[in-house]
């Protein structure tokens, strides 16, 4: 039986093959070939120094229900001169490439340059996402020969709260949440936290904040399962902040 997240994740992948007729989508997608530089998870994220890949949305639309965002995808940092390979990580895979572009002159990563004295027109990249809550959406711009690289990540649809001063986001970074990154701010300095997350059985730690009243920590959640929530609570003197999933 298929967890609630992998069900959504493949629904995903059939909802987006049949986006055509909304807006275009990442068709140039032929396999690199051997003298591409595959991204490793492990230098995932490392982008050349001064190299930036922002998403910004363009647009929404509905698919039987499911919403779908369109980002473009800009570059800064990087040669516009030189062909890229777009490459996409989604969680619980490996890096993919999806497709072959090229920046324009704004730095906007497309599938054609414009020519207006060739009266060609540019033939944009649009990224369609769908996701479950707390999934982020990886992208990376990389020559084949790996040397320049820049990487994006957007997370669609948060999993945050706030309490008074105090903020926490979730992140999943494997199937079904069964492994999240958790960050908070807005504490006080060096402030002791207890840390509660789990579903059907809870697990409790201490930790402290930093000086700069915030906390980072990647939790293992092998308790998730469908229909029970996660959560993961936050707490200190100054505050105590919560969030639920999926």
């Amino acid at each position: 039986m298929k967890s609630r997240t992998g069900f959504l994740l493949l629904a995903t992948l059939w909802l987006l093959s049949g986006l055509d007729a909304l807006t275009q989508n990442q068709s140039r997608n032929a396999p690199p070939d051997a003298s591409v530089v595959m991204p490793s998870p492990k230098t995932w994220g490392m982008s050349t120094p001064g190299a930036k890949l922002a998403l910004r949305e363009k647009s929404r639309a509905e698919v039987q229900g499911t919403p779908v965002i369109i980002y473009e995808l800009w570059a800064t940092g990087l040669p516009k001169d030189l062909d890229y390979t777009m490459w996409i990580w989604d969680v619980g895979t490996d890096p993919r490439s999806a497709a072959n572009v090229l920046l324009n002159d704004e730095g906007k990563a497309v599938f054609r340059r414009a020519n207006s004295a060739l009266h060609v027109t540019e033939e944009p990249l649009d990224f369609k996402v769908a996701a479950v809550r707390a999934e982020p959406k990886r992208v990376g711009l990389v020559t084949n020969d790996g040397r320049l690289r820049a990487y994006g990540e957007i997370v669609p649809f948060p999993v945050e709260a706030s309490s008074g001063s105090c903020h926490l986001s979730i992140q999943m970074l494997d199937l079904d949440y069964s492994v999240v990154r958790l960050q908070a701010a807005g504490f006080q300095p060096n402030e002791e936290l207890t840390i509660e997350s789990g579903s059907a059985k809870d697990s409790k730690q201490q930790a402290k904040a930093s000086q700069d009243g915030t906390y980072a920590a990647t939790l293992n959640l092998p308790d998730i399962k469908t229909p029970a929530a996660g959560k993961v609570s936050v707490q200190a003197k100054s505050c105590t902040v919560k969030v639920e999933f999926p």
